[in-house]
Parts: C-alpha cells; sequence; structure tokens
C-alpha cells in the first residue's frame, strides 16, 4: 500500500484525514467536558463540607442537602468513561 492509496481511502464517504480528525475533536470536547463537570461537582461537595463542619463548635454533623448537578453535567459524566463521580 502506498501514500496515494492512503489518501483516496474514505470512511462512511468521508476522507479519511477528515473522519480522524472529527474523531479526535470528539473525543477531546467528550473529556474536556467531564473534566469539567467532575470539576465543579467536587468543588460543590468540598464547599457543603467545608460549612457542615463546624470546627468552632466541634460538630461534625453533615447536612443531608442534595449536591445540585446540573443536567449537562450529568450528561458529561455519563459520556465520559474516564470522569466518574458517584451520582445520587
Amino acid at each position: 500500500m502506498n501514500i496515494g492509496n492512503l489518501k483516496n481511502r474514505r470512511i462512511i464517504g468521508l476522507p479519511i484525514e477528515f473522519a480522524t480528525v472529527v474523531v479526535i475533536s470528539a473525543m477531546l470536547v467528550i473529556y474536556t467536558s467531564g473534566w469539567i463537570a467532575a470539576s465543579g461537582i467536587e468543588n460543590r461537595v468540598d464547599s457543603i463540607q467545608n460549612t457542615a463542619f463546624d470546627t468552632s463548635t466541634g460538630s461534625n454533623n453533615v447536612l443531608d442537602n442534595e449536591i445540585p448537578i446540573q443536567t449537562w453535567e450529568r450528561v458529561a459524566l455519563f459520556i465520559c468513561p474516564l470522569h466518574q463521580i458517584p451520582l445520587n
């Protein structure tokens, strides 16, 4: 197989170079959105835990408040296999 044949190859009717760029770009968008969603949720969890553990009174009761998770964050974490946070 020479380079000329590789340039003329197609995947689902699209040139192989275009298909490669689309797949890599989609993977990067999925990874980045999962990373942003996981980071935002972790920051909210840390914030709630810091306010729940009141060191001045010695109370260690964690509030039973549900952490607000937006729909796009749920979707991003569902799609990205590398960023998994246990959701209720």
